[in-house]
């Protein structure tokens, strides 16, 4: 699990990270990928990240 994100430390059984740096979107830091695609979650580079959007996300 990322060490940024302790929020999601919970869900590290149901959960994959992968680190990757995409070449055509430079305006993420992190997501959260539901296994059908769509993103449930992002963070833009040099911004706090929204924790409890993550959260909520994760429970959603």
């Amino acid at each position: 699990m990322c060490p940024r994100f302790g929020d999601a430390a919970g869900w590290r059984d149901r959960l994959s990270t992968v680190a990757a740096a995409p070449a055509d979107r430079g305006d993420l830091s992190a997501a959260l990928i539901r296994p059908d695609g769509i993103v449930a979650w992002a963070a833009a580079p040099g911004l706090p990240p929204d924790t409890a959007a993550l959260v909520t996300a994760l429970h959603t």
